[in-house]
């Protein structure tokens, strides 16, 4: 966990909206604390209407869109209590929990322990009504003016933790062309359209062929240095990467993934859609029983992507 506020906390009401909200930064095991019954969301009081409560909780997993002025979804985690003995030790509790990103209000910073089932404040917590937003479920008074929102082209504040902020797409066929167009730049041992790939007779493309609801399907064409599942493999993690609302990318047609066409009574090769093996390495990988995809046909070169955290050659 990167480190806090001389107070141990990382306020969201330090942050922004969207790609500036504090949840943009969690990462798994981050402690967290934040608000139910009743909270405020743009100056207005939202929730149950009951008095409100500090919750404190283990991240284990974000399900979050982030625009540039909009965040939605939710924060998954673990329950955490203060200790009864020890007010600065948390425990893990067996009860999974999950809240809005509007119910954010700060990231705790704290050392766990080896068993993984406690953890240790770095600093005291303050009162819960500090943190709150709402002091009570009575009228509240005219809240100030938000502050204005950084323009979209300024570049994100800086924080105490170095984490590219990803901002998710729909799901429609205009962004699932661009993501496309996207992972095909990226890749740039793959295809054809990259001068160092085409230079040793990869002429291979992939592309959209139809958006059927929440199912992409796509076409491949050309000669791959790379298996075509390989090639279908990493455009469906970098498509769902961005698109997190794609519930499968496939192809039409199986035969779209043959590496080879071989005439099923004698063996004879009928069409090779495999680039030539420009150096021997692929067949060398192959006698030594390593796979060639999980290198690429450039050693060392930059003709790798990277995606959620996730290295595809």
């Amino acid at each position: 966990m990167g480190a806090c506020a001389a107070n141990g906390l990382e306020l969201q009401s330090s942050f922004g909206r969207g790609a500036y909200h504090l949840s943009a930064l969690l990462d798994d095991d981050d402690v967290v604390a934040y608000q139910t019954g009743t909270w405020l969301v743009d100056a207005v009081e939202v929730g149950d209407g009951s008095p409100p409560l500090l919750e404190l909780a283990r991240v284990d997993c974000l399900q979050i869109n982030w625009t540039h002025n909009c965040e939605h979804g939710l924060v998954r985690g673990t329950k955490l209590c203060v200790d009864e003995d020890d007010s600065m030790l948390l425990r893990v509790q067996d009860e999974d929990v999950e809240f809005d990103p509007s119910q954010l209000l700060a990231r705790v910073a704290v050392t766990w322990g080896e068993d993984g089932d406690s953890a240790r404040l770095v600093s005291a917590l303050p009162p819960a009504t500090s943190l709150l937003t709402v002091e009570s479920p009575s009228p509240l008074p005219a809240p100030p003016p938000p502050s204005a929102p950084p323009p979209p082209s300024a570049p994100p504040p800086q924080h105490s933790r170095s984490r590219r902020i990803q901002l998710l797409l729909e799901c429609s066929e205009e962004n699932v062309l661009s993501s496309l167009e996207r992972f095909k730049d990226q890749a740039t041992s793959m295809f054809g359209r990259h001068e160092q790939a085409a230079q040793i007779g990869i002429t291979g493309d992939v592309a959209l062929l139809e958006l059927d609801g929440p199912i992409v399907i796509l076409t491949l064409s050309g000669r791959f240095w790379h298996k075509r599942e390989t090639v279908l493999r990493n455009a469906a993690a970098f498509l769902t990467a961005e698109i997190p609302e794609i519930a499968e990318v496939t192809v039409a047609d199986e035969g779209d993934l043959l590496d080879k066409v071989v005439d099923d009574e004698t063996g004879v090769v009928l069409e090779d859609r495999r680039s030539p093996d420009w150096n021997g390495d692929r067949g060398t990988l192959e006698y030594q029983g390593i796979d060639p995809d999980t290198r690429g046909p450039f050693p060392g070169a930059a003709g790798a992507f990277r995606t959620g955290g996730s290295m595809f050659s």
